[in-house]
């Protein structure tokens, strides 16, 4: 048995804990085993860590669930987090369907059990907590209860093509729907494509991505690695313990990388430029002594990364079909603001963009809380806000651009 998979039975024994254990054992028979996972085998563990994380998914370790499924899924847990996120941010998952239809094409609901005494299946479930009494969120509803970022392929594949049903949705913002999923999807090698009509209306389908489709997300898909191993080195660095051994193992050649990138080599940290190794970097870096605080370092680490993350997601919006970007207006720890044209409309727009760092949920949060407060707010001082979407699975705010000055270039003038 692997480590990783050694480490996932460690885990479900802590998790385990916090669930009645009549479930456990009711949750064991399922997948044919008794007593405890250490003795199930390597594929009942996988089946039965499946269906626990599913049911259970606040308990879940996504890190050691994603390496898990990794030889199972083709659609990555990953990419499939990112599709469900740039879906929920659209407001309309169920298009012309309720929550409890839209579900049961995905999964047959009608014939699942329900979780509560009152109702005879899945689907009155669903009915009841979306529908009539909406104390379900949707996030819920789609990551636990269908269980979309752990099912096999095939669930999620149903998911996909549901989206852009026309049964769900016209053609044009089933288009959308297409484009926003194809984004992400061709990272795994696989494509939304047109296989059928149905009165006229197109049907798409998941297939194999084409080689067009992807070599044009080739570059995307380096940055967002280059940004990914970035993001392990940071959180090693803030003392995370979980990363440092990985950090460690990829250092070399993240700093081959860096110092050989062409438009990032030049913003290196000193401390990544002299040292040859993980633990000199360390020893480079200032120590808690130099700062008042503990915030005060973490600021200085984010101050050295942010604008090469800032970087790299600028690389990605300029491959972005719908925008084109004219200048960068300004940057800090949250993210960047770039002065863009709408290739569509012709118009210019602000855009800004959450750092990549700041992938987290109260990140999210705290991005569409301020962009609630300016969907509110009417006033010719107040920059209007048009849009709320995802780039690149980040959080972004379209807004007004007004041509004007700094407050640095109006206190030097």
């Amino acid at each position: 048995m692997s480590t990783a998979d050694e480490k996932l039975i460690r885990q479900l024994k802590l998790d385990l804990g916090r669930v009645n254990p009549s479930t456990v054992e009711e949750m064991l028979a399922e997948v044919g085993g008794i007593g405890s996972p250490d003795q199930l085998s390597l594929t009942q563990l996988r089946e039965f860590a499946r269906n626990f994380y599913t049911r259970f998914s606040g308990k879940m370790n996504l890190w050691d669930l994603s390496r898990l499924l990794s030889d199972e899924q083709q659609i990555g847990l990953l990419i499939r987090r990112r599709i469900i996120d740039a879906v929920i941010l659209r407001n309309d998952v169920t298009g012309n369907l309720s929550w409890a239809d839209f579900g049961n094409r995905i999964v047959p609901l009608t014939q699942m059990p329900s979780t509560d005494s009152r109702f005879s299946n899945a689907f009155a479930d669903v009915v009841q907590h979306m529908e009539n009494n909406d104390d379900w969120t949707v996030d819920y509803y789609l990551r636990s209860y269908l269980g979309l970022e752990v099912a096999k392929d095939d669930v999620f594949v149903e998911f996909l093509e549901t989206l852009v049903h026309p049964c769900v949705r016209d053609t044009p913002k089933a288009q959308e729907y297409v484009a926003l999923v194809n984004a992400q999807l061709v990272h795994s090698g696989f494509e939304l494509v047109k296989s059928s009509e149905l009165s006229g209306f197109p049907i798409w389908k998941v297939s194999r991505a084409t080689l067009g489709s992807q070599l044009k997300n080739k570059l995307q898909l380096s940055e967002d690695l280059l940004a990914g191993k970035i993001e392990t080195f940071i959180a090693a660095l803030l003392g995370k313990h979980d990363s440092v051994d990985l950090a460690r193992r990829q250092y070399p050649a993240l700093r081959k990388e860096l110092k050989n990138h062409p438009t990032i080599s030049s913003s290196i940290p000193y401390y990544v430029e002299k040292a040859r190794d993980y633990d000199d970097c360390v020893r480079r870096l200032p120590g808690p002594n130099d700062f008042s605080f503990d915030q005060e370092l973490e600021d200085f680490i984010f101050d050295c990364w942010n604008p090469i993350l800032d970087s790299l997601e600028s690389l990605n919006l300029h491959e972005s079909q719908e925008f084109e970007v004219l200048e960068t207006l300004g940057q800090g720890g949250f993210g960047v603001v770039y002065k863009v044209r709408d290739r569509l409309v012709q118009k210019q727009f602000a855009l800004k963009i959450c750092s990549p760092y700041y992938d987290s949920d109260g990140a999210r949060a705290r991005a569409y809380r301020e962009a609630s407060v300016l969907l509110d707010l009417f006033h010719e001082n107040i920059v209007r806000l048009f849009r709320v979407l995802e780039l690149n699975g980040n959080p972004a705010i379209l807004m007004e651009y007004v041509e004007g000055h700094t407050l640095q270039q109006l206190l030097q003038s």
